[in-house]
């Protein structure tokens, strides 16, 4: 079935990006009503996304209080907020919101900041007076950029799993192996019970070590 304009559905794992179809895309719009503006604002919003706009940096630090968007689009340059790089810098160098997809709208002669901000990390950039009939599935591109950034770490995460799983697997069930079995032998020696018993609980903390690194390894096969 057909996906509603501006929704996702992807991993519901990603903490950022829509889990299903019925949650719209959140953009945070920073504008403090540069030419074309408001049609932005409502192109983005017939395309279904969820539209925050703000003017200033003290909005986009309200706005983000009450939750993260996916994509910010923020103008910059000549006829933007005095705050206007800053306010995209919360998206660059802030770790809570570094997987948010930064959009920076600049005017035709702000290629300096345009192209400092995306050195540094912003996924794209619109040029103003806006042409609202683009904005939208620009936004939608840079969704997906940020599907794939996560994805990636995400992977990255998981290999880093992997190679846990394979020191443990070779560091530690080696030795456990050897320690539970003289712990299995002590449990048919001909010692007290208390010293049985003590085995016992050796033996039962091995498998459940093994279990865990057992699981471990699981990850990193991908299984």
């Amino acid at each position: 079935m057909e996906r509603p304009p501006g929704t996702c559905d992807y991993d519901s794992s990603d903490e950022i990006i829509p889990a299903n179809a019925s949650r719209p895309v959140r953009v945070l719009f920073a504008d403090p009503g540069s030419s074309g503006a408001d049609e932005v604002a409502a192109a983005l919003q017939s395309a279904g996304f969820q539209v925050d706009r703000v003017a200033d940096l003290t909005g986009v630090r309200d706005s983000i209080v009450h939750g993260i968007p996916h994509v910010a689009l923020v103008a910059i340059g000549s006829g933007s907020a005095p705050d206007a790089e800053e306010m995209a810098r919360v998206f660059l160098d802030g770790e809570a919101y570094s997987q948010v997809g930064l959009v920076v709208a600049c005017g035709r002669y702000d290629a300096g900041v345009r192209d400092r901000l995306i050195e540094d990390g912003a996924i794209d950039a619109v040029v103003r007076p806006y042409d609202p009939s683009e904005v939208p599935g620009r936004i939608k591109a840079a969704v997906r950029i940020v599907r794939l950034i996560r994805e990636v770490a995400r992977s990255r995460r998981l290999a880093a799993v992997g190679e846990l799983a394979l020191r443990l697997d070779h560091d530690v069930l080696n030795p456990l192996a050897g320690i539970r079995g003289h712990a299995e032998l002590i449990q048919v020696a001909p010692v007290p019970d208390e010293v049985k018993s003590a085995a016992k609980g050796i033996v039962e903390l091995a498998e459940r070590i093994g279990e865990t690194v057992g699981k471990m390894a699981k990850i990193r096969e991908g299984r």
